[in-house]
């Protein structure tokens, strides 16, 4: 109960102190850039976030600051948990509050790592789909839509930025160059069909070269994979199946060694 009075009191301070912050001599931009701030943000998980991410927009507004969505959720999670931590224990804000600010990071790292490990596996199919519709007779441009029609999943948000793309009259190689830089494990595939789109180079021999190359970097990151998994299975084996195997072997012959002791 205290805990959600000191939350209720902080957000209800700090709401009072960003409505007197206007009132300062500030520049017409600081002022825009407050106004910004303080507009509700919409979206599936504003009912959600409400509060944390009212609290965010006010301490942002106070500075001066763009809203920013995930950054105002992020800055009001990490008030609202130091000070619940604060009241139990001052030291414990402390962590709540490195704790509260990395998660995001590491969350936003781990998903770029799990999507590269997809685009890489499903980057050979990818480079064979192109290498037929080319063989066939088609352009680079001509071959985006049929291959993008037939790319494995994972690829169809970069194949889909291409093609959005050239919906509004960007240059094919301009677009591949982002794809390249965006999606790291396309990259070579990329270079090579920006490269035959500016100069004209031969692309046959190019992307067969560039398919095995793709073909080699997944099996090695799939050998990669197999070798972590007895370092992963170590903690289960040791948090669970060992002390359950004392548990059933080591402690029954304990106890009937300490029962059958004389009194």
């Amino acid at each position: 109960m205290s805990a959600v009075v000191v939350v209720a009191g902080a957000l209800t301070l700090v709401a009072a102190a960003s409505s007197c912050a206007p009132s300062r001599a500030a520049s017409p931009r600081v002022l825009a850039l407050t106004h910004a701030a303080r507009r509700p943000t919409p979206g599936p998980g504003r009912g959600r976030w409400f509060v944390v991410e009212a609290l965010g927009r006010r301490l942002r507004g106070l500075v001066g600051r763009a809203a920013d969505p995930s950054r105002d959720r992020r800055l009001g999670i990490v008030v609202a948990g130091a000070l619940m931590a604060g009241v139990v224990s001052p030291v414990l804000a402390v962590p709540v509050i490195a704790g509260a600010w990395i998660a995001p990071v590491l969350g936003r790292r781990r998903r770029r790592h799990r999507a590269d490990a997809q685009l890489l596996a499903a980057a050979p199919d990818l480079v064979e789909l192109f290498r037929s519709a080319l063989a066939a007779g088609m352009t680079i441009y001509e071959a985006i839509d049929p291959v993008a029609a037939r790319a494995p999943a994972v690829t169809a948000d970069a194949l889909g930025e291409i093609r959005s793309g050239l919906a509004v009259g960007r240059r094919l190689a301009d677009l591949l160059d982002r794809l390249g830089r965006d999606h790291e494990p396309l990259r070579p595939l990329a270079a090579a069909l920006a490269s035959g789109e500016r100069y004209g180079t031969e692309l046959a021999p190019v992307l067969e070269r560039v398919g095995a190359d793709a073909r080699d970097r997944r099996r090695r990151h799939a050998e990669e994979q197999a070798r972590r998994i007895p370092v992963r299975m170590l903690f289960p084996l040791v948090l669970c199946i060992l002390p359950a195997f004392g548990l059933l072997t080591v402690v029954p012959l304990l106890l009937s060694a300490i029962s059958g002791l004389p009194r």
